[in-house]
């Protein structure tokens, strides 16, 4: 028997309910109904993942987990010449290459 897998894109908790699964055999015409509860969770939701710094919360949802990440596309700031200047008294190209660095090493900056 050839079985299907249903995957709903950017699930949400109110995406929870009951639902009802039908299967039909080909070769015989006949079907099955069952009714399944499906409950969406967000693996983020507490997380320990530091936004202040940055931080991104992946969920994994095939692992049933989460992983903080540092990720960023600085590609559309462009180092202007001026660069900025940090309450950590640094120096960085662009506000995106500050984020970067703390997230990489946890401590917070804000731009002076």
């Amino acid at each position: 028997p050839e079985m299907a897998e249903l995957r709903i894109a950017n699930a949400t908790p109110s995406h929870s309910g009951t639902y009802r699964c039908i299967s039909i055999t080909r070769s015989t015409g006949e079907y099955r109904s069952t009714l399944s509860n499906i409950t969406v969770i967000d693996l983020c939701a507490n997380s320990t993942c530091r936004p202040e710094i940055h931080e991104i919360c992946r969920g994994d949802y095939e692992m049933g987990g989460y992983t903080c990440v540092c990720d960023f596309d600085c590609a559309n700031q462009q180092a202007d010449g001026t660069g900025v200047c940090s309450d950590r008294c640094e120096d960085h190209g662009n506000e995106c290459h500050m984020n970067i660095v703390s997230c990489f090493d946890g401590l917070e900056r804000e731009r002076e």
